[in-house]
């Protein structure tokens, strides 16, 4: 198996059913968003079809940056409040930027070549 599919599938498809599991476990009844991010994810990482990578990947870099703009209001409202926001944002923007990272690298497609030419010469 190449390290770039490695890097490029199951890493991020990997990394997405964690976090679906985790939310699963720390909620206190079922949640059934969780139920379909790790049904998603689980066939994603068995099917590699570049569509779906791609479709999958825009969905949760668009959620990706909403949630950054949440934790910013998030953070405001903390302040206003008067108390130390650092810790919130330290923690959700760590989340939020490994996120970001592992939705782009499902964006980015498998076969990638060597090297693209800028023009093609015969």
């Amino acid at each position: 198996m190449k390290k770039s599919t490695l890097l490029r599938h199951y890493l991020p498809c990997i990394y997405f059913i964690a976090l679906a599991v985790a939310i699963q476990i720390g909620g206190a009844a079922i949640n059934f968003l969780s139920l379909i991010l790790v049904l998603i994810f689980g066939t994603l990482l068995f099917f590699k079809s570049e569509v779906a990578r791609t479709i999958v990947g825009g969905i949760v870099l668009f959620a990706a940056i909403y949630f950054s703009l949440a934790l910013a209001d998030e953070a405001n409202d903390v302040v206003s409040a008067g108390k130390d926001s650092t810790q919130l944002v330290l923690v959700g923007g760590f989340f939020i930027v490994v996120t970001l990272l592992m939705s782009v690298l499902l964006i980015v497609p498998l076969n990638l070549p060597k090297r693209v030419p800028l023009y093609n010469r015969r």
